[in-house]
């Protein structure tokens, strides 16, 4: 039977890294939602995983780059 792939430390990593700047920016996960409807709960939770769609949607929501959120996941 075919497993879902899943790599564990980096959703925690994307998961920690998407909390991490929305406590920067002050706000709380239901008004992201409110203003994304992105339900992020599940997601700083490291509960669900995400296709890359999502944080580049984030990304926008709080005006970085993907690309800078990509190097801010990998840098301890």
């Amino acid at each position: 039977m075919h497993r879902p792939r899943r790599n564990d430390k980096l959703v925690a990593a994307v998961a920690s890294k998407l909390r991490a700047l929305r406590k920067q920016w002050g706000l709380f996960q239901v008004a992201v939602c409110s203003d994304t409807d992105i339900h992020i709960g599940c997601i700083e939770t490291g509960r669900a995983s995400v296709s890359v769609l999502t944080p580049a949607d984030l990304c926008a929501y709080y005006g970085i780059t993907l690309e800078e959120f990509i190097k801010g996941v990998f840098v301890k």
